[in-house]
């Protein structure tokens, strides 16, 4: 009975919130943001234990919270003064977007444990349908997070059904950057099996592309062998698949690369008129070993005046022209001369 009435232009935000379930213990600030970018903060009892995501949606004048807000126990004179600051119009310090919090290594390291590892009813599956509960947890995943194992522990089992999914990608893909040695290892190692799974969905494709960026090359090799049983043109000519081959040719060595560039370099000409072939023809011309450079030039050659005019294929031909040797340039050159420049121009 002795808590502070909220002013009336707080009431509408206040009836906006969810109730927790907690019994009342001790005056504490909360703060959230509503759906249309304004700041809401209320003075009420304890909840900070509560885990909930989702406020209801207020009454009267139809917002909606969008997430929950950093919130945290507070005496009795800091949430008043939390609340002469909101009822003024300044933006309190607990209306700190969670994104942002994240970034600060000193308010990871102070933070308490998080409520979603705490809940033994809460699978990692979760993530897969609430945003809202990923945008909790890659709020706390951080390189300086104590809890980003336990969290890495908590996902790992449901990784690969959660690396296919819209918002809980963002969440694998996070543990990729954060977490080092062993886990990722282990994290890798639960990916690699699904490879072409994940690199036919519009969403695991991102996942893949990032193990392939933070691995080690020489952990890769399951990745490799997937994508040659499946074969290299099927996935070279898919709209996910080639940036899968694109990553790994950057950051593969060429003996680790080599049955797929040979296929590359054998099917040159082929993948130069393809729409999504074509990116894997010029970035083993700009990041592969010279002598493919070479040998994809030798292969393009006898039709250079053709692929020079080809909507696709040429941009094949400008790369080409950019990054082969000396000798491979003045060839190209020789080619498009010798077929006829007008042709070409035309």
């Amino acid at each position: 009975k002795n808590q502070p009435q909220p002013q009336p232009q707080q009431q509408q935000q206040l009836d906006g919130w969810m109730t927790c379930g907690q019994q009342p213990q001790q005056l504490v600030a909360c703060a959230w943001q509503w759906g249309d970018g304004s700041l809401g903060e209320q003075r009420w009892e304890d909840w900070t234990a509560c885990g909930w995501n989702e406020p209801e949606a207020a009454g009267s004048g139809g917002k909606r919270a969008r997430r929950k807000r950093r919130c945290g126990q507070k005496s009795m004179g800091e949430a008043a003064a939390v609340g002469a600051r909101q009822t003024s119009g300044g933006a309190s310090e607990d209306s700190t977007d969670a994104d942002s919090t994240a970034s600060s290594p000193s308010s990871a390291a102070s933070a308490p444990p998080p409520a979603f590892l705490g809940d033994e009813t809460l699978a990692a599956l979760a993530l897969a349908d609430s945003p809202e509960l990923c945008g909790e947890v890659l709020a706390r995943l951080v390189p300086e997070d104590p809890e980003k194992d336990a969290v890495l522990a908590w996902v790992l089992r449901d990784a690969c059904e959660l690396a296919l999914a819209p918002s809980s990608c963002r969440v694998v893909q996070r543990l990729l950057e954060v977490v080092g040695g062993p886990g990722r290892d282990e994290l890798a190692r639960a990916l690699g099996p699904r490879t072409v799974e994940l690199y036919e969905s519009p969403h695991g494709n991102h996942v893949l592309t990032k193990l392939v960026e933070v691995m080690p090359s020489a952990s890769l090799r399951p990745v490799i062998e997937k994508i040659e049983q499946r074969g290299y043109l099927t996935v070279a000519k898919h709209q996910f698949g080639c940036r899968v081959l694109e990553r790994l040719i950057e950051h593969s060595t060429e003996r680790e690369m080599s049955r797929l560039n040979d296929g590359f370099v054998a099917s040159a000409e082929q993948l130069c008129r393809h729409p999504y072939g074509n990116f894997v023809v010029q970035h083993l011309l700009e990041h592969g070993a010279g002598h493919r450079g070479a040998e994809i030039v030798q292969r393009l050659l006898p039709t250079i005046p053709q692929l020079a005019t080809h909507r696709v294929a040429s941009h094949v031909v400008q790369a080409a022209l950019t990054y082969a040797s000396d000798e491979g340039q003045r060839a190209i050159v020789a080619g498009l001369l010798g077929g006829g420049l007008l042709d070409v121009a035309a």
